[in-house]
């Protein structure tokens, strides 16, 4: 991936190179009309080539690779912690890197600011100004004032008192082929070129060549129609006043001295042309220039993880974590939990040097080189975990680091597992669970319902609607679970785990969670059926609404899952979904097109499997891509 400042380095190169090419080999040719194609197709290319790796056609790509390095693992180290927000930030110095970046964003700033002005000037004058004649294409503004002809898009301003009418008719013939060929447009694109490239001298010469050239297309076509080569010539010396700032076409404002030269220069042969095609080589060593910076290793390397103590896996808070290859320092949250970042700019094999300390543990230090991704790219992630000894244990102190460069699988794991990390960006200092408390046969709820603690202390009861809401306390976690016994007089009690472990329950992803719990009157036999539940995670609050939309909508899919054991087939087809029956479950999924069904890696059509399979013969199933139903079975 490229980087703000090679981008722009890289334009520059560009730039620099189209205009010394032009200064070179074309201007002191008659082709006019190609200069100006030659200027719009070569600026574009330059903005654009810097993204272009010509490395791939010509070298054979190493596949991605992945570091999956391991010291001692902790036992029962939990990958994620609790699901909140990091609120500790990175701090390091800053960076050379970021001050040239900010040098360079306030120099565009600075010169678009000063274009604005430019145009707003042109706009007031405009305002100001009478028109004096419209016509096909254009309007003649008259200026009261001393004042160059100029034009803008598509009109021209002149102060006609200050002409003799011959004179006007050249300086309007002049102008008019600037408008009527969108010469404004070169104008605005050149001075884009100069906002982004402001410190580049040769891009501020390419503007003037611009204009200059400009200048040489009007010159000739005003020629062409007829008009005295010595008078036109002679017009402009003579015409002065204040020139208009800005994006315009001045009447005598680019240097009379080249325009006068060109007129009375001889048109170039055609077979000049052909000198056009020198760019190509120049062109092939710019893609293979900005070849040689892609190869170099570049890219964000992330790190993040949670530090937690060795000896009761509880997490650490303001626990130190020193990269001092970077000179960045962290301290982990209330959570354990720490995460920094850094661009590499430095070599493929970067070293990573972690140093983890906190006073009265042991230190911990995770030493290693980095590996190269591909095509040089190194965007890398990497989850590093500790488990720190208190110094009086004889346990030394325990690491895990996972990493992988982008583009692989394990990348892509990691990610999530980061993201899990902070993905509840709207969440408060604490978790809720709500729902309704239900009872299993007839759906109906239950009132009054008592909901208590692991240690058996009463957290919460459901209103007379049977609903409930719970703010999770942390104090009542254990290891990585909330316990909530759900309990009734008459009905047998139900103990629901909730995971808050995001690697293991997705409902900590949110922080709201709507959990309805279904109670039996008569005992749960040890083998089954057990009473429902339902649980899923989501962003806002738990309304009574939301969760009585719930259990109206399981009592439809348990009533569709009675009439699909009914059947007695392990497979079976329902309006758009397919429902797999097992000894013990019934699960349901969507179909989507191009539906696949394998079993035991046999591909196999719907009614094959259908007639093949028992409940009593499925032993796993898994839905990938959303369209390939994988069934294994019991042998």
């Amino acid at each position: 991936m490229v980087t703000i400042l090679q981008y722009f380095l890289r334009v520059s190169v560009g730039l620099t190179c189209m205009y010394l090419f032009y200064a070179v080999v074309l201007k002191k040719f008659t082709f006019y009309g190609w200069n100006r194609a030659y200027f719009w197709t070569c600026s574009v290319l330059c903005l654009i080539m810097p993204f272009i790796d010509i490395s791939k056609f010509f070298t054979h790509s190493e596949p991605s690779s992945t570091i999956s390095f391991q010291q001692t693992i902790i036992s029962g180290i939990p990958q994620v912690a609790i699901n909140y927000t990091p609120v500790q930030e990175a701090t390091r110095h800053i960076s050379s890197t970021a001050i040239i970046t900010i040098l360079l964003i306030s120099g565009m700033v600075a010169m678009l600011i000063k274009l604005s002005f430019a145009l707003l000037s042109i706009y007031r004058l405009k305002q100001k100004s009478q028109i004096l004649e419209r016509r096909a294409g254009f309007t003649i503004y008259q200026v009261n004032g001393n004042i160059t002809p100029f034009s803008f898009r598509d009109s021209i301003f002149l102060n006609k008192d200050l002409h003799e009418t011959t004179e006007l008719d050249k300086i309007l013939a002049h102008e008019q082929v600037h408008v009527l060929q969108y010469h404004t447009l070169d104008n605005l694109w050149a001075e884009f070129l100069v906002i982004i490239n402001w410190f580049n001298p040769f891009v501020w010469l390419l503007r003037r060549a611009v204009k200059e050239n400009l200048e040489y297309i009007a010159d000739a076509q005003v020629l062409e129609r007829g008009i005295n080569k010595q008078q036109y010539q002679y017009l402009l010396l003579h015409v002065s006043g204040i020139h208009q700032a800005g994006p315009t076409n001045a009447f005598n404002l680019s240097s009379l001295k080249n325009r006068i030269k060109m007129m009375n220069k001889t048109k170039t042969a055609k077979v000049q042309l052909l000198k056009f095609t020198f760019l190509l080589p120049l062109i092939v060593v710019l893609l293979f220039s900005f070849r040689a910076v892609a190869n170099k290793a570049q890219g964000a390397i992330q790190f993040y993880g949670s530090i937690l103590n060795g000896t009761n896996n509880q997490p650490m808070e303001a626990v130190t974590i020193t990269d001092l290859a970077n000179h960045i320092k962290v301290t982990t949250d209330k959570h354990g939990y720490y995460t920094f970042s850094f661009n590499n700019e430095k070599e493929v094999h970067y070293p990573i040097d972690l140093r983890i300390q906190k006073e009265g543990f042991k230190s911990a230090e995770i030493k290693m080189k980095s590996l190269i991704g591909k095509d040089g790219q190194l965007n890398a992630l990497y989850m590093a975990n500790a488990g720190l000894q208190p110094l009086d244990n004889a346990q030394p102190a325990t690491t895990i680091l996972i990493g992988a460069a982008k583009g692989t699988e394990q990348y892509r794991s990691l990610q999530k597992t980061r993201d899990r990390f902070t993905s509840a960006t709207t969440m408060a200092d604490h978790m809720e669970i709500s729902g309704i408390v239900f009872d299993q046969a007839s759906h109906t709820a239950i009132s009054n319902a008592t909901l208590k603690s692991a240690a058996d202390k009463v957290i919460g009861h459901t209103d007379d609607k049977g609903f409930y809401s719970l703010v999770i306390d942390e104090k009542e976690i254990i290891g990585v679970k909330y316990y909530i016994n759900f309990t009734k007089q008459g009905y047998q009690d139900f103990p629901f785990a909730l995971s808050i472990d995001p690697a293991k329950q997705k409902e900590a992803l949110h922080p709201y969670l709507l959990t309805n719990i279904g109670l039996s009157q008569t005992p749960i036999p040890k083998d089954g059926p057990f009473p429902s539940s339902y649980s899923t995670g989501q962003d806002k609050k738990v309304t009574y609404q939301d969760a009585l939309a719930a259990l109206d909508f399981k009592v439809k899919y348990d009533a569709i899952a009675e009439k699909v054991k009914a059947t007695h087939k392990a497979i079976v087809k329902v309006d758009s979904a397919i429902w797999v029956i097992s000894q013990n479950t019934t699960s349901r999924y969507t179909i989507l097109d191009n539906l696949t069904i394998s079993v035991d890696g046999k591909q196999m059509s719907f009614d094959e499997a259908s007639k093949k399979l028992a409940p009593n013969d499925i032993g796993t199933v898994d839905m990938k891509n959303g369209r390939d139903l994988v069934i294994t079975t019991i042998k």
